[in-house]
């Protein structure tokens, strides 16, 4: 048997010990009517969660409560004593609404009078995770959950095989923060943020390029960008780049002086959500945005210069050849190449998109938080 470290010690300490008998002590208390939306790595309440919490507000009369453990900002002091606050507000809350996994969540005994939901920061699935990564995943933060939504009925073995759910708890209702694709006023909004943010867009064809980052997100890298000048020759006169690199990426893509007014970096100034309302077209990798935009029914280009060492390293559920609703390309010239194919169309949403999203969003037609909040008031009265 390995020696255990001092690190190795604390953890067990606090996951086994400290958290759990803090949460039953808090727990003595009686539960509250209220909603507890726990954003486990950012400052503040996402895109992810927001239009779940403004509809809990409006349903059960009560403002929800967000609380923010910020994963990963410090360790130490800082994070547990954040980790004793959110336990002081999960024991006592009616509804807990998460979108990522946590370790300090799965070593709570929660109490049968509270629902836990996990509303997934992503739709569909292609790119293996947790208990389905490669060589499995011993500590994957998964529960404990009453229900986990997703995108489509096609997906749902994936998460309960990568989450190790029950049968049951994971169920095809949608994904709320979907529901805004269907509203028309969000998607103006949408389209007017981008030009206010970048005029340059005004009258131009814009493809959104978003690729994923490389490495784990902890110490995520940027990719290989493509040839940022080659684009800007070979493209449309009429076309512009929105670039959208992962929020966990630090690093920023260099742009060549003289194609300042062809390719812009919006990643630290607009949603992906805005730019995917206002692109015509979308070039990434492997990226879960393709979800999403498969929903506004435009077409998409694959830039996956790794794909094999990805997939070594990865893994995907799907062979990816078969699962890209969009040409595969390896480098600068097939982008290009794809990219004018796709933004010369003519005849509406390409076959392979729509055969796409009718398989992997079938569950998102604009009703996704609403039926959310149904099935948890379900599980509560149960």
């Amino acid at each position: 048997m390995g020696k255990i470290n001092g690190r190795q010690m604390v953890k067990a300490a606090l996951f086994h010990g400290l958290f759990p008998l803090y949460y039953r002590w808090c727990a003595r208390k009686p539960v509250k009517n209220n909603s507890l939306f726990l954003e486990i790595r950012y400052p503040g309440l996402t895109e992810d969660l927001r239009l779940l919490y403004e509809a809990c507000g409006k349903r059960t009369g009560e403002r929800a409560e967000v609380f923010c453990l910020e994963a990963g900002r410090d360790q130490g002091l800082p994070y547990i004593r954040r980790c004793l606050g959110a336990i002081r507000r999960l024991a006592v809350a009616r509804r807990v609404f998460v979108d990522e996994s946590s370790n300090m969540l799965s070593a709570l005994p929660v109490r049968k009078e509270t629902a836990v939901v996990q509303c997934w920061h992503a739709c569909g699935a292609f790119k293996r995770f947790g208990h389905g990564l490669p060589g499995g995943l011993e500590e994957a933060y998964y529960g404990p959950y009453s229900l986990v939504t997703v995108s489509s009925e096609e997906v749902v073995d994936i998460y309960r095989e990568s989450m190790r759910q029950p049968a049951g708890v994971v169920r095809a209702l949608g994904v709320s923060r979907t529901d805004r694709f269907f509203d028309p006023a969000f998607l103006a909004a949408a389209r007017g943020r981008v030009e206010k943010a970048v005029p340059a867009v005004r009258g131009k064809r814009v493809v959104l390029y978003a690729p994923t980052f490389r490495g784990n997100v902890a110490r995520a890298q940027m990719p290989e960008v493509l040839d940022i000048r080659f684009l800007q020759k070979t493209l449309p006169e009429d076309c512009v780049i929105l670039y959208r690199g992962h929020p966990a990426v630090k690093e920023r893509v260099a742009i060549p002086e003289e194609a300042k007014d062809f390719f812009f970096d919006v990643t630290d100034t607009l949603l992906t959500d805005d730019c995917l309302c206002r692109a015509d077209a979308c070039v990434t990798d492997y990226s879960s945005l393709v979800f999403e935009f498969a929903l506004l029914g435009k077409p998409m280009v694959f830039y996956v210069y790794d794909l094999e060492t990805y997939d070594d390293e990865r893994g995907f559920y799907y062979p990816f050849r078969d699962f890209a609703p969009g040409p595969v390309c390896k480098t600068s010239e097939e982008a290009s190449e794809a990219l004018r194919e796709a933004l010369s169309r003519k005849d509406g949403t390409p076959a392979a998109v729509s055969a796409f999203r009718k398989r992997f969003m079938g569950a998102c037609d604009g009703h996704a938080t609403e039926r959310i909040l149904m099935a948890v008031e379900a599980e509560l009265e149960a």
